[in-house]
């Protein structure tokens, strides 16, 4: 219901004219929860308008549309699992949020849409008011924002680890200085990693040999 659709500008009864003195409309925004993701936040007449993630990869997986039937954010659910699913033997991002409300073209709904996302995004990014397009006007209704319980998709740079190996006992190298060994074949390495200073000789860190990934010179000890 909108102010638009509120039409009813009374009627003729024999001949006495009945008009509407007065109207007011009010509208429930509380919808049902759907299984598997939190409480919904409303944006009402905005929808997502997502940017790129950390990493500027996009996050939309695509879009649902439902007519002919009361609106019910569970439909929006099921789109966001079967994404999943789908995405899943891909090996592809899959869903963690979706943004439904209803898209209208002159205030007549043409249906229920629901936008799949692999990241949750605020409600400051609910900024989407609609478009004019061919001499039509599109708005937006009754939007709300759902994230997977779960996992609501956070994103989250790759992480790199820097190792400064330093020794005194160092002899000739090539690609990488030569270090004793101990007995069992370790090489036994006095290292400070960044953030944690290791170097005494109580915490020397030991390391298999094999697992080395580099060419050492042999030296005797």
């Amino acid at each position: 219901m909108t102010s638009s659709n509120a039409n009813n500008a009374g009627q003729y009864r024999s001949k006495f004219q009945v008009v509407i003195a007065g109207s007011n409309g009010y509208v429930n925004n509380t919808i049902e929860p759907a299984d598997g993701f939190t409480s919904p936040n409303y944006y009402g007449n905005t929808a997502i308008d997502a940017p790129v993630d950390c990493n500027g990869q996009s996050t939309f997986l695509g879009s649902k549309v439902f007519t002919g039937g009361p609106f019910d954010a569970s439909l929006c659910a099921a789109a966001c699992d079967a994404q999943s699913a789908t995405n899943l033997k891909a090996n592809k991002a899959t869903c963690k949020f979706f943004n439904t409300y209803i898209l209208s073209r002159n205030n007549v709904a043409i249906g229920q849409y629901c936008n799949l996302y692999s990241q949750t995004w605020a409600s400051s990014y609910a900024t989407y008011k609609g478009s004019n397009s061919g001499g039509n006007k599109y708005t937006v209704s009754y939007s709300y924002g759902f994230s997977s319980s779960a996992d609501a998709g956070t994103c989250k740079k790759p992480t790199t680890s820097t190792w400064v190996v330093s020794s005194a006992t160092a002899t000739a190298s090539s690609t990488a200085t030569a270090q004793p060994t101990t007995a069992g074949g370790f090489i036994n390495w006095v290292s400070q990693i960044i953030g944690l200073n290791i170097a005494s000789s109580k915490n020397a860190v030991l390391l298999p040999s094999h697992i080395l990934k580099m060419t050492l010179i042999s030296t005797s000890i």
